[in-house]
């Protein structure tokens, strides 16, 4: 019985991450549709790093923003939080002790945010797998596989792209491009 008890709270769970996805993309499509939304990349990435150094203390891993000042993307708050929660957790669990995220401006009015880690990194073929709805790449861990596929739908949904590579640090280099918010185009 108990065995039976854990695949129903398994396909409970599953079905609560495709409940959830949808309900971003929602989300997101609803945001579109009223302009003016703008997310300050630095304040964003700051306290997703903060809780995820709280997450990650026991295993010894460090995470490091370098952001310029004044950067806006034309993103939702919550949204930019939940890219960059996503991207920092999965560093954060695949990371040997360090997580880096930089953000600047590109020219056209893009901002573009990278996440590195030192971790062992995906192999080439992996790099699409990972963003198909309820794929992993390392089926040991924990999760839904709809991390990825999150934030490559937010990302393409407010007009930006993403980019997995290597990192110099020895790991996964994330590269997301989203358009720059009206205020921060001043700047540029």
């Amino acid at each position: 019985q108990s065995a039976s008890s854990a695949t129903i709270l398994e396909q409970c769970s599953r079905m609560q991450a495709h409940i959830d996805y949808q309900t971003t993309r929602a989300r997101v499509v609803a945001n579109r549709l009223s302009p003016g939304s703008a997310a300050d990349v630095k304040n964003t990435a700051e306290e997703v790093i903060g809780a995820m150094s709280r997450l990650y203390h026991s295993r010894n891993v460090t995470f490091e923003t370098f952001v310029e000042r004044s950067l806006m993307v034309a993103c939702d708050t919550q949204d930019l939080q939940e890219l960059l929660g996503n991207l920092a957790d999965n560093a954060g669990k695949h990371a040997r002790s360090r997580v880096v995220i930089n953000a600047r401006r590109r020219e056209k009015g893009m901002i573009e945010i990278t996440v590195e880690v030192d971790g062992a990194g995906l192999p080439p073929e992996a790099h699409e797998v990972v963003f198909e709805v309820g794929q992993r790449w390392d089926t040991q861990e924990a999760g839904s596989g709809l991390g990825l596929a999150i934030t490559r739908d937010l990302v393409s949904l407010y007009g930006g792209s993403i980019t997995l590579a290597s990192s110099s640090l020895g790991g996964l280099l994330v590269t997301i491009t989203l358009p720059s918010a009206a205020a921060d185009a001043r700047h540029a």
